[in-house]
Formats: structure tokens, C-alpha cells, sequence
């Protein structure tokens, strides 16, 4: 056999009633085919070329066609991911035994794609920029699947099959969030879903639209933070979903300190307590009396955060960082006067209450009403 390009190692889950393990495999393209007892006529269709083939162990079934038909035609894919499945004439695979297998990867510190197509793969792995959408929301995935379609259009992402699609990117939050406890639990598997596509993606962009209470918002940009992943941010009006909050490019520009504000006023009533109520109010639903309640109730000093001028609307042409910068500003202007703890109410459109929740982070005693 004569090799026609370099040799290409891979990796493929290989499952039977005695042993699940991990199979190594070397192939490249040559002057003729070569294998040892392997139906390939699959992989060759798909290939194109002849090609040689080489494993470390026996295992049984089809599902190395995958693995082996992106090794020749692509080369070595990202350290942590393998394929598993069945080869068809278009590209597309699907895996037997995909639990059996996915244990295996896991065990193996790899993720497994047991279903897609190896070309479309192979287009998402060479953009420069990987951009892929996250949509959080309230309700199941059935019923957020449209809102998450279009949000897909929006960004300009094709979902891939058993790799980036709804199942991965939803992330599904319960039709109503209980009022009778802490919601710090929900927070962890967004955490957890990031994390893990930056371990796919290391080069991801993240791209978020939420459909969940505001309060519950500002926490899930918490547990994001700035500076972890590129972020841009989402808002849903008539119809289509707006880049409105784009920090892919520098995430700390929602946190530089500003010396005027051009947007937001603070109107206080202040008695010398060491606890301050904050009424946040850029949208239509007026904060300032329940925040005057609490303030009352916690006998706290008030503030009243509100924007004017943009009378609780914010226009799809204004760039919405500079809103959440100058809230934050104030909030930090306020903070810098020595309380120990804060009480928030707020009236914000989703995007501005996630991208302040990043902002924050998990630096103030803060409590979210």
C-alpha cells in the first residue's frame, strides 16, 4: 500500500456484551484500498477515493464508518469529540447503542456524536468565528422549539444533529418558577451547559436570548459573568430576534466606570442606614412604589434608578451596552457609599437585566425581589 496523504489517528467507542472501550484507528488515502474484513463500501462513497485502514482490536458493527469517513476527508477533529455511527451516502450517521457509547466517551474525558452528517461538521469546526445561540426559557423544549428556530436565523447558526441543537442549546427552565424557594438551583445547569460548550468551542461565541422572568435573568448573566466566553444578547420584537448588547468583542465595557450619564437619574431618600433599597425602572412597569415599601419595611435608604428620557422604551437602534453601563455606574456609585446589603426591584427589558446580572456578577450582598 502506498500513502497518498499523512496518516490520521482517531478514536471510536466500540460496545459489546463483553467490553465497551475506546478504539483506536489509523487511516489515510492510497493507491488502493486496504482493510481487514470491513464492510467500506459506504466510506468509500462518501470518500470518493481508496484509501488504507488500520485498527488496534477487534470490535464488531458499523459504526466506525463515521469516524473513519471524517478522518480522510477532513483530518483529525477536536481532541475531545469522536463520532459514532452508521455512514449514508449523503454524509449523514446515526449510532446504535448510543448510551453504551456515550458512557464510554465520558469515561474517556470525550463527547460523543452518535447522529449528524460529517460535512456539515466539518463547515461549522472551519468558521473563524463560531457563533451559537443559547436560548433559555421557561416551558418545555416542544414548545420553545419555534422561538429557538428563530433565534438560529437571527445568529446565522445551522443546528447540527447530535451536536449543537436543541437539545444542547435549550436550556428548559420550568413553566413557572415557585415563589416559595430559592432559585440558585436553576442557575447551575446553565452554569454547567457553558462551560461545557467552552470545552467543545474553545473559540465559541455565545450568542443569548432569555424568555424568563427578569429577576431570574439577572442571575443567569451572574453565573455568566464577563470574560469567561464572548457574549452577545438578544431581544424579541416584532417578530424576529435583535442583537441589542453585542460584548463579543470586549465584555468589560458594561463595567468601565463613567463620570457622566447621559440616560439614567438617581433620585434618593437617604436617613443613614446601612442597607439600601434600589428601584431599577428603563421599562414600563413602575418600581418606585414597591421599592419606597421596602425601604420602609427594611427601614433603608431609597434609591430611585430610572431612565426619563427613554420614557420605559428602548429603541432597536440605540446601542443598549450604554444603558447597562450607565445602571451600573449608578449602582456602583451607590455601593461605593458603604451599605452592606441591597435590595432590588426592577422594570427592564430581559437583555439589559442579563447583561447587568454579568456586570455584577457575584461580588454584592444583593437581594432580587
Amino acid at each position: 500500500v502506498t500513502p497518498f496523504s499523512p496518516p490520521v489517528k482517531f478514536l471510536f467507542p466500540a460496545v459489546s456484551k463483553d467490553e465497551k472501550v475506546l478504539v483506536s484507528g489509523l487511516a489515510f488515502l492510497s493507491d488502493k484500498t486496504f482493510y481487514l474484513c470491513r464492510e467500506l463500501s459506504q466510506v468509500k462513497e462518501v470518500v470518493g477515493k481508496e484509501f488504507a485502514f488500520f485498527y488496534d482490536r477487534e470490535f464488531t458493527g458499523n459504526s466506525f464508518q463515521a469516524q473513519l469517513a471524517y478522518a480522510l476527508l477532513y483530518g483529525e477533529l477536536p481532541k475531545n469529540i469522536i463520532l459514532s455511527g452508521r455512514l449514508f451516502p449523503n454524509g449523514d450517521f446515526e449510532a446504535e447503542r448510543v448510551r453504551e457509547k456515550e458512557e464510554v466517551a465520558m469515561k474517556n474525558g470525550k463527547f460523543l456524536i452518535a447522529k449528524g452528517n460529517v460535512h456539515e461538521i466539518k463547515e461549522f469546526l472551519s468558521q473563524e468565528e463560531k457563533n451559537v445561540p443559547l436560548f433559555i426559557a421557561t416551558g418545555s423544549k416542544e414548545v420553545n422549539l419555534p422561538s429557538f428556530e428563530t433565534l438560529c436565523k437571527s445568529v446565522g447558526f445551522k443546528p447540527l444533529k447530535g451536536f449543537l441543537d436543541e437539545e444542547t442549546l435549550i436550556v428548559e427552565l420550568p413553566e413557572l418558577l415557585p415563589e416559595d424557594k430559592d432559585w440558585k438551583e436553576f442557575f447551575v445547569p446553565i452554569k454547567k451547559r457553558v462551560i461545557k460548550l467552552k470545552e467543545l468551542i474553545p473559540d465559541l461565541s455565545l450568542h443569548v436570548a432569555l424568555k424568563a422572568p427578569i429577576t431570574f435573568s439577572l442571575g443567569a448573566g451572574a453565573v455568566i459573568g464577563t470574560g469567561k466566553v464572548p457574549v452577545a444578547i438578544y431581544h424579541f420584537e416584532n417578530g424576529n430576534y435583535h442583537r441589542v448588547i453585542d460584548l463579543r468583542k470586549d465584555s468589560r465595557r458594561i463595567k468601565r466606570r463613567k463620570r457622566e450619564l447621559s440616560f439614567i437619574e438617581i433620585e434618593e431618600k437617604v436617613k443613614g442606614s446601612d442597607t439600601a433599597v434600589i428601584a431599577l425602572q428603563v421599562a414600563s412597569h413602575e418600581t418606585r412604589s414597591k421599592g419606597e415599601e421596602l425601604s420602609k419595611k427594611f427601614n433603608a435608604d431609597f434609591f430611585y434608578v430610572n431612565a426619563p428620557e427613554l420614557k420605559g422604551s428602548l429603541p432597536l437602534s440605540l446601542d443598549w451596552t450604554e444603558v447597562v453601563s450607565e445602571i451600573y455606574e449608578a449602582f456602583n456609585r451607590i455601593y461605593d457609599r458603604g451599605y452592606k446589603t441591597f435590595h432590588l426591584v426592577m422594570s427592564v427589558p430581559n437583555p439589559i437585566a442579563f447583561a447587568l446580572g454579568m456586570a455584577v456578577g457575584n461580588y454584592w450582598n444583593v437581594v432580587v425581589w
